[in-house]
């Protein structure tokens, strides 16, 4: 016998719109801003969403972006003399306003990202998250969508 949240997440799977493996979505900095058409490739097992550098440039976190640059020199020191994330967030938050810092651990080690405010719009629903600046350069696809963009669809990989 299945339980009530068992059926609440099956009758909810019937109405999500379905999603593959690489998606095109509309991204914006703020709700002023025009849409950019982007390729997306969709990561059920990514936490968080995450953008190239350069896209992040093309959207207008150019100054966030220099300002991080600026002080990832003294981010990392206070890391390694123990400072914890919050402390990281207050010491430095002042200067990166709208956005804050996270420790993302992946395949490549644990480091230190700029995470900022973001609009996604994705299969006509507008959903505001935030998605971590990282370089992906090296990647086929300049924006990564996680799990907190994916629990609105369904996935079909």
């Amino acid at each position: 016998m299945m339980n009530y949240e068992k059926i609440k997440k099956k009758i909810w799977s019937l109405f999500r719109k379905r999603i593959g493996r690489l998606e095109y979505v509309y991204i914006r900095k703020s709700p002023d801003d025009m849409w950019l058409r982007i390729r997306g490739k969709v990561d059920t097992g990514a936490k968080n969403n995450s953008i190239d550098r350069k896209l992040a440039q093309r959207l207008g976190y150019l100054p966030l972006i220099e300002r991080f640059e600026e002080l990832e020199p003294e981010i990392l020191a206070a890391r390694k003399k123990g400072a914890k994330i919050k402390k990281l967030n207050r010491l430095f938050g002042h200067e990166l306003p709208g956005a804050k810092l996270v420790v993302i651990i992946s395949s490549h080690g644990a480091s230190i990202r700029l995470q900022a405010p973001i609009y996604i719009k994705l299969k006509g629903r507008t959903i505001r998250t935030s998605i971590n600046i990282y370089n992906r350069k090296r990647m086929k696809t300049h924006l990564l969508l996680g799990q907190s963009i994916l629990k609105y669809f369904s996935v079909h990989l």
